[in-house]
C-alpha cells in the first residue's frame, strides 16, 4: 500500500506541475510505449529455466522467488507491455529536474491481470541537473541512467551500463568541458548496493542487533577523459569500486543462501551480480558456509581501465575498438580473485544509402586455472552486443524477452550485420549473423557445475550461453520495421540459434539430451512521443 501511495503521489506531482507550471518553469514530456507478443522456444536450449532465478528481471527491488535450475518449463507465448514517460521541469538553461516513470515490461494476464493485479508502475529516473554558476561545469545527481564509456558500434557497455536496460543507478556525475568540443573530464560516484539507510537491520544471522559495522555496500568511483578531434574520438577511463563482503551479490539465486540467514537481507535484488563479479569459489564458499566465508577480507577492491576508440576520419569507413582490463579481490586468497581482459573491434561502411554493413569481433579471457580464482573479467551490469545480434543483451531488439542473453565474457566471436536495409519508403530490415566460440576450459566448467553438491549447476555457468573451448554458438536474426505513422512503427523480429559441442559430462546428460535449437518470433508496435 505504501508503494502504491508513493506512485500515486508521483503521478499527482507530474500532472499537477504540468498544468500549474508558472512562467519560470517549462515542462516537457517525452517517452514511448511498446506492446508486443513473443513466440519463442528453447531460449535456454532446453524447454526449462537455466538459472535459479528470474534471469530476465532488471527491477532493482523485485521480490522474485527463485526456482531451482531446469525445474520450470518455458512459457512459449507471452504478450508484453512497456511504457516510459520522462518529464523535464526546466527552470532555465542551467537548471532542470527529470522524473521518469514506467510500466516495466509487464505481461498480459500476469502483472496486468484482471484479478488483483500487482502494482506495475515505478520510478526509473529522478535526478537534478545544473550548471555551476558562471561556468559550463555540469552536475547531475540522483537516480539516473549511467554507463561507462564503450565504442559506439557495440550498443552499450560491458562493465556497467544501465542506460538501455531495466534499471538505473544512484549517482553523482560532474562533467567539466576543459576545451569545448575537444577535451573534457567526467568524474562520478555511484552507490550500487547498500544494506541500510540510517541504520543496519538487526538480526539477519549477523549476531543479534547489528550494533557493529557491517560491510554491506558496493561503491564505485569513475573518471573519464573524452578526447575528440575531427574524425577521431578516444575516451580513456578508469573505475575503482569498494565491495563489502555482506553486500547482496547473491540475492535471487534459488540454491545459494540456504545455509546463511543473511541472504536476502542486504541490498536490492540483482541476481546477476554474483556470477558477474565473484569467482566461482567465492560463490561456492558462500553457499556452503555462509556469506562471511565468501572472502577472507571484509572488503575488497575492484578496478577497471578502458580505452574506447571511434574513428570516422576514413569516412565512409568507420573504425571502432575497445580495450578493457578489470580485476577484483586481488589482495584476498587466490581462489577468491577475479581478473581478465575484454577486447572488441568493428568496421562499418557508411557510404550506401540503402544499407549499412558492419563487421565486428571480440575476444575475452576465459576460465582456465581453478586454483587461481576466475580469469574472466569481472563486470557489474553488462549491456553489450555486437551490432544487432539477438544472441546478446541489447542486440537490435525493440522488445523485451527477445534476446538470448548469451555471455560474451569467456568467448571470442565474429558478427556481421546489414543494418537499415531500405528498398521501400517506411520499410527497413536488419539482417545479422553471429558466431562465437568459448575460451573457458571444459574441466573448469565441469568442476564448477558440480561444486557444493551441484548447487552451482546452472547458476554460475549456463549451458549454451557460457561457452567452453569445445562449443560453438551460432545465431541468425532478421528484424523488420514498418513506419505506420511518423511516430508509430510495426516491428517483426525473427531469430534462430544453435549450439554445437555440448557434453553431458559438463552440463549433465538430462540437459544435453533434451537440447533444442532456440527460435523466436516477436511482433508488436512501438509508439514514441
Amino acid at each position: 500500500m505504501k508503494r502504491f501511495t508513493l506512485i500515486a503521489l508521483a503521478f499527482v506531482f507530474v500532472l499537477g506541475l504540468a498544468v500549474a507550471a508558472n512562467a519560470d518553469t517549462e515542462v516537457k514530456m517525452m517517452g514511448d510505449a511498446r506492446i508486443h507478443a513473443n513466440l519463442r522456444t528453447n531460449f535456454n536450449f532446453t524447454p526449462w529455466n537455466a538459472r535459479g532465478m528470474n534471469y530476465f528481471t532488471g527491477a532493482p527491488n523485485a521480490a522474485v522467488a527463485g526456482v531451482a535450475p531446469a525445474t520450470a518449463s518455458e512459457e512459449t507465448f507471452t504478450i508484453w507491455e512497456r511504457f516510459r514517460l520522462q518529464t523535464d521541469f526546466i527552470a532555465s538553461e542551467a537548471l532542470k529536474f527529470r522524473l521518469g516513470i514506467r510500466v516495466n515490461n509487464a505481461s498480459w494476464g500476469n502483472t496486468l491481470a484482471v484479478d488483483n493485479p500487482p502494482v506495475a508502475i515505478d520510478v526509473n529516473a529522478a535526478y537534478v541537473q545544473f550548471l555551476l554558476p558562471t561556468t559550463e561545469v555540469q552536475v547531475t545527481a540522483g537516480w539516473m541512467p549511467l554507463a561507462l564509456p564503450q565504442s559506439k558500434i557495440f550498443n552499450g557497455g560491458i562493465v556497467l551500463d544501465t542506460q538501455g536496460g531495466n534499471t538505473a543507478a544512484a549517482a553523482l556525475v560532474v562533467d567539466v568541458p576543459v576545451v569545448k568540443d575537444t577535451f573534457a573530464i567526467k568524474a562520478g560516484y555511484t552507490r550500487l548496493l547498500s544494506g541500510g539507510a540510517d541504520f543496519y537491520p538487526g538480526g539477519g544471522g549477523l549476531g543479534g542487533n547489528a550494533t557493529t559495522y557491517i560491510p554491506d555496500s558496493l561503491d564505485a568511483f569513475f573518471l573519464a577523459f573524452p578526447i575528440t578531434v575531427d574524425g577521431f574520438q578516444a575516451i580513456p577511463w578508469g573505475t575503482v569500486a569498494f565491495a563489502g563482503r555482506m553486500a547482496n551479490y547473491t540475492e535471487g539465486f534459488a540454491n545459494i543462501g540456504g545455509t546463511s540467514t543473511a541472504a536476502g537481507n542486504y541490498g536490492p535484488y540483482d541476481g546477476a551480480l554474483a556470477p558477474n563479479l565473484l569467482s566461482a569459489q567465492s560463490v561456492a564458499a558462500f553457499a556452503l558456509s555462509g556469506q562471511n566465508s565468501m572472502w577472507k577480507n571484509s572488503q575488497n577492491t575492484y578496478y577497471w581501465a578502458g580505452l574506447p576508440l571511434n574513428i570516422t576520419a576514413l569516412d565512409p569507413v568507420n573504425i571502432y575498438a575497445d580495450v578493457i582490463y578489470g580485476a577484483g579481490a586481488q589482495s584476498d586468497a587466490a581462489r577468491f580473485q577475479r581478473s581478465g581482459w575484454f577486447l572488441d573491434a568493428g568496421l562499418e561502411y557508411a557510404g550506401l544509402d540503402f544499407m549499412k554493413p558492419q563487421l565486428m569481433g571480440w575476444w575475452s579471457t576465459g576460465e582456465t586455472s581453478f586454483s587461481q580464482g576466475s580469469q574472466r573479467m569481472p563486470v557489474v551490469r553488462q549491456y553489450w552486443s555486437p551490432g544487432a545480434s539477438f544472441l546478446y543483451q541489447t542486440g537490435g531488439s525493440s522488445f523485451t524477452r527477445s534476446t538470448l542473453l548469451a555471455n560474451p565474457l569467456g568467448s571470442w566471436g565474429l558478427a556481421f550485420s546489414l543494418k537499415d536495409i531500405t528498398f521501400m519508403k517506411d520499410l527497413s530490415h536488419t539482417l545479422t549473423a553471429a558466431l562465437a566460440n568459448g575460451t573457458n576450459s571444459p574441466n573448469y566448467v565441469r568442476t564448477v557445475n558440480a561444486m557444493a553438491g551441484g548447487v552451482l549447476g546452472g547458476e554460475y555457468f549456463v549451458m549454451g550461453k557460457d561457452l567452453t573451448t569445445d562449443e560453438w554458438l551460432f545465431g541468425l536474426n532478421l528484424d523488420t520495421k514498418y513506419m505506420i505513422y511518423e511516430n508509430l512503427s510495426a516491428i517483426l523480429e525473427l531469430g534462430w540459434a544453435e549450439v554445437s559441442g555440448l557434453r553431458g559430462s559438463v552440463w549433465g546428460a538430462r540437459n544435453v539430451n533434451n537440447y533444442g535449437d532456440a527460435w523466436k518470433l516477436a511482433f508488436g508496435f512501438k509508439y514514441t512521443f
